[in-house]
């Protein structure tokens, strides 16, 4: 039977693989949520009930312990943008003496700062945590138990969460970008638009009880971000039982 899991999510560094224009300074924007027992339950009719539990990164323009990068150069990660610690309980099934696997995840948002001001990237950050907050929301409503393979419970979650986020993924950059524009005055946006703080790339990770067997600890929690004029990045991770 699955038990409640003592969890430490740790990103400890950025790389700057490649860049083609001399020095960065990059940001980091992290979100973790996790929709599990203590938060969410699942009803009679076998729906969904509840609502997800967040946890934010700190700070935007900034918030990397080195402030400016080139290609080859590493920062780390300070534990106020991307170290959490949660318990993840399992999901109670009504009727039948058995538990179902909590889902956890985090989602990251690397930028470039050029010209917005600190005001208008905060405006950003907060319209992006209150966006990845609407969309989890909307994706545990829309539950759907027929969606669920019964031979093959545990993934067939995990599929059903993972494709139901990435569609708000995209969307992300304009309703950031809105929010930016919303929270500075206009001479401020004119000098933005000279050049704007640049999306280097969003990326979710998602991951159930199944991911941890007995013998295994440490999850890692790695992806690189090529893009056509800011180079290659990478960020890693690790996800631990404590």
């Amino acid at each position: 039977m699955l038990e409640t899991l003592s969890l430490k999510i740790k990103f400890q560094e950025l790389e700057c693989v490649e860049y083609p224009k001399g020095v960065s300074k990059p940001y980091l924007w992290m979100v973790q949520f996790k929709a599990d027992g203590s938060c969410i339950k699942i009803t009679d009719k076998f729906l969904l009930e509840g609502k997800a539990d967040f946890q934010f990164s700190h700070g935007s323009h900034g918030n990397l312990a080195t402030p400016t990068l080139t290609a080859g150069y590493k920062t780390a990660i300070p534990k106020s943008v991307g170290e959490w610690q949660i318990q993840l309980k399992p999901l109670r099934v009504p009727y039948f003496e058995q538990n179902l696997p909590a889902t956890f995840g985090v989602l990251a948002v690397l930028l470039e700062e050029n010209n917005v001001s600190d005001q208008g990237a905060e405006a950003g950050h907060t319209a992006l945590n209150k966006e990845v907050v609407k969309a989890v929301g909307e994706v545990i409503k829309s539950f759907d138990p027929k969606q669920i393979k019964l031979d093959d419970i545990e993934s067939s979650m995990k599929t059903f969460f993972e494709s139901k986020i990435e569609p708000y993924t995209k969307s992300i950059p304009q309703k950031v970008i809105n929010a930016i524009q919303e929270g500075q005055n206009i001479f401020q946006n004119i000098w933005s638009l000279v050049k704007k703080d640049e999306f280097i790339g969003v990326h979710v990770w998602t991951h159930t009880h199944s991911d941890f067997s007995k013998n295994k600890k440490q999850l890692l929690l790695e992806h690189t971000w090529k893009t056509k004029n800011l180079g290659a990045w990478k960020i890693r991770g690790t996800v631990e039982k404590v």
